[in-house]
């Protein structure tokens, strides 16, 4: 599997972000026994919402991408999670703290009250 640094990839921009993009997309095909197609557009839209709200590493994008096969593939909009965005859009929130309260939240969801 191809990684990068994180410091790379905000080093290198847009070029790394497309290499980074198919390798995810290859990833998520094996993972989810998905259509190269299918794959494709997944890594393609979880990058490009996930950069949009200031998560541009690989890890980060995974960690999102990884949150819409959780919560549906535009959970950032979905009104059936209107706390998503509210996490996302905060702009005095690092990235990784975003996606740990979106981690936290995905799991209260997911988990049926006592």
């Amino acid at each position: 599997m191809l990684s990068f640094r994180d410091e790379q990839v905000r080093a290198l921009g847009g070029a790394v972000l497309t290499v980074f993009k198919k390798t995810l997309a290859a990833e998520i095909e094996a993972q989810h026994s998905m259509t190269s197609e299918e794959a494709t557009k997944i890594a393609q839209l979880g990058a490009d919402h996930s950069v949009g709200y200031g998560l541009a590493s690989p890890s980060e994008i995974r960690r999102y991408v990884a949150l819409m096969f959780v919560l549906g593939k535009r959970f950032d909009a979905d009104d059936a999670h209107p706390w998503a965005a509210f996490i996302l859009e905060h702009p005095q929130l690092l990235p990784s703290v975003k996606l740990d309260l979106l981690e936290a939240k995905a799991r209260a969801v997911a988990t049926p009250a006592p």
